[in-house]
């Protein structure tokens, strides 16, 4: 079962794999901090979907990509 969240623009890709390693302190205050953070910390992911949505976003400086991933 896929989940949605948002990553960097940059890592924005099919395959592509990463480690969450939970939220930065900008995070607290932004708008979409409950569907960024959906994640399982210390948990690895891969990036199954990229649906054409980005958002501007206080730790990403090209803007945060709407994805669905997968728990490896």
């Amino acid at each position: 079962m896929s989940k949605v969240t948002l990553i960097g623009k940059s890592q924005a890709r099919m395959g592509y794999t990463f480690l969450y390693a939970g939220d930065a302190p900008e995070c607290k205050e932004c708008k979409l901090y409950r569907l960024c953070h959906t994640l399982r910390e210390g948990w690895t992911y891969e990036v199954v979907k990229v649906r054409g949505v980005t958002h501007t976003c206080p730790v990403h400086e090209d803007g945060a990509s709407v994805v669905e991933v997968k728990e490896l």
